[in-house]
């Protein structure tokens, strides 16, 4: 048993090239989100419109809601999985309480299974 000081794997130390973080390229493969037409360079926080059959980022689809919901300054978008969002109460919210006032189904299972999200595969080296 050693008995020195614990090895530590992980240094805390972000990796950069010029003093900028280094964020991973996505892949050519990589779909763009429909919203914004940027890559979307992690398909597992993409989500595909309903309507539109096509991914989007998590982000740009919050955003997409908030505008189309025409919140009142009360109201606040939250995920509430399985590719639905809410539309909640902001104060109960922030007293660590849900209040929905109303669901919004974004995301259907047969959408995203027939999605280009699945019919992408991308290599690890």
């Amino acid at each position: 048993m050693s008995h020195g000081k614990k090895r530590r794997f992980d240094s805390g130390k972000k990796i950069t090239r010029g003093g900028q973080p280094l964020k991973p390229s996505p892949p050519e493969s990589a779909p763009e989100c429909f919203i914004c037409n940027k890559k979307i360079q992690d398909l597992a926080l993409a989500v595909v419109d309903n309507k539109e059959n096509k991914p989007a980022h998590f982000d740009c689809v919050v955003s997409k809601i908030t505008t189309e919901e025409n919140l009142s300054p009360m109201e606040k978008i939250i995920y509430i999985g399985s590719g639905n969002f809410a539309v909640v109460n902001a104060l109960a919210y922030r007293n660590n309480k849900v209040e929905i006032i109303r669901k919004i189904n974004y995301e259907s299972h047969e959408t995203k299974n027939n999605s280009v999200l699945n019919q992408l595969s991308v290599e690890i080296d």
